[in-house]
């Protein structure tokens, strides 16, 4: 269950396990009497044991998007052309859905299909 996952995290130095609210506050540099207060509040139980994990938040894609036109050139603001400069995939996604990225699994199909475009543009216009 969900106890075991956190053991075996404690195992792997990936969480800390803690007998008590006060010892988690000191070595976790928080205010234990704050910490006791807002346990409190939120009818979180007095009795251990109490786990703690580092959540670190992921940088997963271009939020927004580079303007590029239809063949993966890139553009300035003004929406001129950049002399060979393309984009593709999550450097480009944001335009497919309204300007903003919406999530990593959707992407790869983007990447395939823009990857490839923006090659062949590319050679196209090196011509």
């Amino acid at each position: 269950g969900f106890v075991d996952r956190l053991e075996g995290a404690c195992a792997v130095n990936a969480a800390k396990k803690f007998d008590t609210l006060a010892d988690l506050a000191n070595v976790c540099g928080i205010n234990a009497d704050a910490l006791a207060a807002t346990a409190s509040e939120n009818g979180l139980s007095a009795e251990g044991p109490y786990y703690v994990m580092d959540i670190k938040p992921l940088f997963i894609g271009s939020i927004p998007a580079q303007k590029r036109d239809d063949s993966c050139r890139l553009l300035t603001k003004s929406g001129d052309v950049i002399e060979n400069l393309y984009g593709c995939g999550e450097l480009i996604f944001g335009n497919l859905f309204a300007v903003r990225y919406p999530g990593s699994g959707t992407g790869i199909g983007m990447s395939t299909y823009t990857g490839a475009l923006a090659a062949k543009t590319a050679v196209t216009d090196m011509k």
